[in-house]
Formats: structure tokens, sequence, C-alpha cells
């Protein structure tokens, strides 16, 4: 009899260990854009997850802000949890969450402020040439605070004579003779380059008597 019972309470104590569920808790996992502006993904050990998926607990999700042309994060969100340090602040475009319960976190878009621009008028004189790298658009609009360098190419018999550069702040060159003139667009500007004739030195005849006398 006492053999029996022992046999019935080991059967009864393996049988409860099979019972044990491994299964790792989970929690639910919702994102999303608060208005327009942008989109969120998420992705879980590099692979991506959908809003309403659930998420094993101590797993970290990373959230992508990807904001359209003209905008840019505004904001993060979050209730139930708390963002990783250092992320989902201010327009940072990533957020990271380590789920130890169900969460939502959503991220907001702002448009960007009007880019200021100026005219840039480049004046081609003769007997020579000028270049802008980078090039100057056919509106010849030129956003604020953009470098450009201006190179000036004489023609034969011609070499580089003066520089002038109105409205803007010169960086570098625009001397006269100077193949090139670097400046930072913060005005209206105008920029031309004037050209002269190479002058050649002469060389005296020596006259025959002396071409006669060094042969």
């Amino acid at each position: 009899f006492k053999w029996a019972a022992a046999l019935m309470l080991a059967a009864s104590v393996i049988g409860c260990k099979h019972n044990v569920s491994n299964t790792p808790e989970t929690f639910t996992v919702t994102f999303g854009v608060d208005g327009t502006g942008g989109t969120l993904k998420a992705t879980v050990d590099g692979s991506e997850i959908n809003s309403g998926n659930k998420v094993e607990h101590g797993k970290t999700v990373t959230f992508t802000a990807e904001p359209n042309g003209g905008y840019e994060v505004d904001k993060w969100t979050i209730t139930g949890g708390a963002f990783e340090t250092g992320t989902g602040t201010g327009g940072s475009t990533t957020a990271k969450v380590k789920i130890t319960a169900t969460v939502n976190i959503t991220v907001s878009f702002k448009a960007l402020p009007p880019v200021q621009k100026y005219t840039v008028t480049l004046m081609q004189s003769e007997h020579g040439s000028v270049t802008a790298e980078p090039a100057i658009p056919s509106d010849n609009q030129i956003a604020k605070d953009t470098e450009i360098t201006f190179t000036a190419q004489a023609n034969a018999g011609y070499q580089i004579n003066t520089w002038s550069i109105t409205g803007d702040v010169l960086q570098s060159g625009g001397k006269s003779g100077n193949i090139s003139a670097k400046v930072k667009i913060t005005a209206n500007t105008t920029v031309q380059v004037t050209f002269k004739p190479i002058e050649y030195a002469s060389v005296p005849y020596a006259g025959l008597d002396t071409y006669l006398k060094d042969s």
C-alpha cells in the first residue's frame, strides 16, 4: 500500500511539471503618428512589428520617426512606460522603450520654417568667363548662408583684372588678379569680374653687329 501511494504521488508530481507553461509574458505595444507630416515604424531585434503586436517582457522596441519633406519631429509621448535615456526627446528621430507593461507611443511632426533666400547675380564680362560652385539656379535664388566659390577664366591673351562683389560676406580671394572668390550669401549679391590684355615686355633689338660678335 505504501509503495502504491508513493507511485501515485510521483505520478502526480510529474504530471504537474508537464502542466507548467514556459510561454514568456508579453505585452501589447501600440504606436502611431499624432497628426500628419511623417510616419513611425517600430522594430524588435531588427525585425519590424505592427502597432498592436505583443512584445515579450524585457525586450527593447526601437521606434523610428521619418518626417516627410518640409517637416521635422516635434515631440514624443508615451503612456505605460518610459523612454530609454537619450531617446524620445525633442526633435530626435528615434526612441527606445524596454517593455515591462502595455505601452502606447505617439510622435508628432511640425512644418519646417521657410528657408530664407537671396538673389545672386553673376555678371559675365568680355574676354573671359566666371563659373559658380554650387551652380546658381535659373531663378537666381540661393539659400541664406550658402557658401559659393566663383572661379574666373580669362580668354587667350587676357588676364584677370578686378573683382566686384557686393552684398555678401567675402570668405577668401576676390582680390585683383585672384582666380577665385569664396562668398557666404547673407544678402542679395552681385558678382562681376573684369579682364585686361596681357602686357608683354618688349626686348630691345641688339643689332646685327652684336649678333655677329656673339656668333
